[in-house]
């Protein structure tokens, strides 16, 4: 199956800042896309191979393009995706190619850097110019129904983590107040990283045997 990688970079963009797995995926990728020529120039420096095939996507990129890019995804079966500096999607181009990418079947893997809140934004391909971060959600009962009651009504992207063992709770009181596009990410840089999309009532039967591992939730805002 084709995977898209999605990695941020250094803000220094110095070599002996990125992770040793950083660059086995970049030596190992069939094909790369990055925001800038300038940028990939420097990557492919890195891994010592100048001809290795790569494409541009920044906000000048049309969508005709953007298919073109995932046409080549799909006959490849590794590809990576970066900005200049920083992290993918997150104020940054690139969100509505990954929900592409996510409609056309291709699995999406993250190579995280120390945020889970940036790594998920990157994973969820859901708008995020801007976006909120509300934290944990609160025990209390009456305080949790509010805290999802204002989320829901909230126009940004929203980005929460919720504690690895209370998943059957969160179903019941998501499905009941929540009526937007998800994305739960659990495990996010292990091998059985998962990132799940979908309204709550469509995606909740993969969310039943979930283990008991951290996630973050990112729920869907307005453009």
């Amino acid at each position: 199956m084709p995977t898209l990688y999605i990695t941020g970079l250094p803000l220094s963009l110095e070599k002996d800042n990125f992770s040793a797995n950083v660059i086995n995926i970049f030596k190992k990728s069939d094909h790369i896309i990055g925001e800038s020529r300038k940028t990939i120039l420097t990557m492919l420096s890195f891994i010592n191979n100048k001809e290795k095939p790569f494409s541009v996507l920044n906000e000048h990129t049309t969508h005709d393009e953007k298919k073109e890019i995932l046409a080549i995804i799909k006959k490849n079966e590794i590809n990576i995706f970066f900005s200049d500096i920083g992290t993918p999607c997150v104020a940054d181009p690139g969100y509505d190619f990954v929900d592409m990418c996510y409609n056309e079947g291709i699995s999406i893997l993250s190579l995280p850097g120390p945020s889970s809140i940036t790594t998920g934004l990157s994973l969820a391909g859901f708008y995020a110019e801007r976006f909120f971060f509300a934290g944990y959600p609160p025990l209390d009962k009456k305080e949790r129904k509010s805290f999802f009651t204002g989320l829901n009504s909230t126009k940004e992207t929203v980005v929460f983590i919720e504690r690895p063992y209370y998943m059957k709770y969160l179903i019941k009181e998501l499905e009941q107040i929540i009526d937007k596009r998800m994305a739960i990410c659990y495990n996010i840089g292990k091998l059985n990283e998962v990132t799940i999309r979908g309204k709550i009532n469509n995606i909740k039967s993969k969310l039943i045997n979930m283990p008991k591992a951290p996630f973050i939730v990112i729920i869907e805002g307005s453009k």
